[in-house]
């Protein structure tokens, strides 16, 4: 369709296309003025052009090009609010003439528009910031206090009651006795228990007999003797070597040491079982090492008259 403009306007093509979809969220409306905004003009639009197109349709005071390689803005003074007005209600949506696509129009923003406009598009970002500093903070808030819950309850359930009394937990399992009364290592009468270390731990549950090994706790316990030990041997050393062939007492590797923290050659490894024992001293025994050294591994035995002595398999 063709429109004729009254008052001897340039005409403009109404434009049938459907115009763009509202925005959920609702921006500032400039209020009327002389001066417009518009945009999704050709590509390249510079001012002789701009001043050129709408000099057919009112008196332009000022104008501003804004050139875009796709599209380009524009900032349009008129000679009065209601020239402007007319300008804003027929062409916006419409094709004016001298180019071939439509353009949209509004009113220009003013300080106070520009700022609420500007408010608004940093809203949705402070929101998501905010949104994603919060869901953190509760989210490690709540993995905090559940991680805090679930180990003061699993520390419960395994140190037990105050005087050796015995707790069954949720699922009915009976626990052992503690080892960490009010008033035992470490733990102070009618206070708070001081902070819980790795040694107070191994202590603990070694003095409790609940670890295979300790005091208290019946199995047979098969004590090998090792020498031809290397000077610099240490007790983790043998741990090392003897742990892959079953397990060992809490306190069951020792490498016996000079008075200077050298190793005088040889040391004992307590097994929980006698066939362990049987099979490191078969795989072991006869080891020799790079400088010739041979290993010797073999069961402590006692001498006769009682004093301590080791029997050395050929």
């Amino acid at each position: 369709a063709i429109w004729a403009p009254a008052r001897g306007r340039a005409r403009a093509v109404l434009c049938s296309r459907p115009r763009p979809a509202l925005r959920l969220r609702v921006m500032a409306e400039p209020p009327p003025s002389d001066n417009l905004y518009i945009w999704r003009l050709p590509p390249n639009f510079d001012n002789e052009k701009l001043e050129a197109l709408f000099n057919a349709y009112g008196t332009v005071l000022q104008v501003r090009a804004m050139p875009g390689t796709k599209s380009s803005g524009a900032l349009v003074r008129f000679s009065s609010v209601a020239e402007a007005t007319w300008i804003k209600d027929n062409l916006s949506g419409n094709i004016p003439e001298g180019i071939d696509t439509p353009i949209e129009v509004r009113f220009a923003d003013n300080p106070q528009t520009r700022a609420q406009r500007q408010g608004q598009r940093e809203a949705p970002k402070a929101m998501g910031k905010g949104m994603g500093t919060g869901m953190a903070s509760g989210m490690a808030t709540g993995m905090g206090t559940g991680m805090a819950t679930r180990m003061g309850i699993g520390m419960g359930m395994g140190m037990g009651m105050e005087n050796g009394a015995a707790m069954k937990g949720s699922g009915g399992f009976a626990v052992r006795p503690s080892p960490y009364g009010s008033t035992a290592n470490g733990a102070k009468k009618g206070g708070k228990a001081d902070a819980v270390t790795a040694e107070l731990l191994v202590k603990g549950l070694w003095a409790s007999g609940a670890v295979p090994g300790g005091p208290g706790y019946e199995t047979t316990v098969a004590e090998v003797y090792v020498s031809g030990l290397p000077s610099d041997t240490n007790d983790f050393n043998l741990y090392q070597i003897f742990a892959p062939f079953g397990a060992i007492g809490p306190k069951g590797v020792k490498a016996m040491c000079n008075p200077d923290g050298s190793c005088r050659g040889f040391g004992f490894v307590n097994y929980l079982d006698a066939l362990s024992a049987d099979a490191a001293i078969a795989t072991l025994h006869g080891t020799q090492m790079p400088d010739g050294t041979m290993l010797k591994v073999s069961l402590k035995t006692a001498k006769k008259g009682g004093a301590a002595g080791f029997s050395m398999p050929e």
